[in-house]
């Protein structure tokens, strides 16, 4: 078993909030990613391991709603938890999130205790996963 800390890509337009997601997951270990770009956080997720992403929805070019559903879509990355980002708390917003294939919710301005504990809930039940996912069929 590795003992490797997760790997959480933090993708938003504003450097502030990519300055305040690594501040928060890096003094608890976390190994940080940043993009300010869905297209490059895409492009990330190809060629690096990645075990989360946070991902701010309202970003110039792809939309964090488009972006997670891009991720969501590829079977190779479709057990990445996504946890969207957002200042907008409509239930349409909600929604669409979750229609695009999203675990969570986060509002602006977040709690980093908030932001911890729900990072931490959704890498302890992808880790199971991750170990299903390697687990070849035998036939009967």
């Amino acid at each position: 078993m590795s003992t490797a800390m997760p790997r959480i890509l933090c993708v938003d337009d504003c450097a502030l909030n990519l300055t305040l997601f690594e501040t928060v997951l890096a003094l608890c270990g976390y190994k940080v990613v940043l993009t300010e770009s869905g297209k490059e956080a895409l492009e990330i997720i190809n060629r690096e391991k990645i075990d989360l992403v946070l991902l701010d929805i309202n970003m110039p070019g792809l939309s964090g709603f488009e972006v997670c559903k891009k991720i969501k879509d590829d079977e190779r990355h479709k057990n990445i938890p996504v946890i969207l980002v957002t200042g907008e708390t409509s239930k349409e917003d909600h929604l669409k999130g979750f229609e695009a294939g999203a675990e969570d919710f986060i509002e602006k301005p977040f709690e980093p205790t908030d932001l911890l504990t729900r990072v931490n809930m959704l890498l302890n039940r992808k880790n199971p996963l991750d170990n299903l996912t390697t687990i070849k069929s035998v036939p009967i």
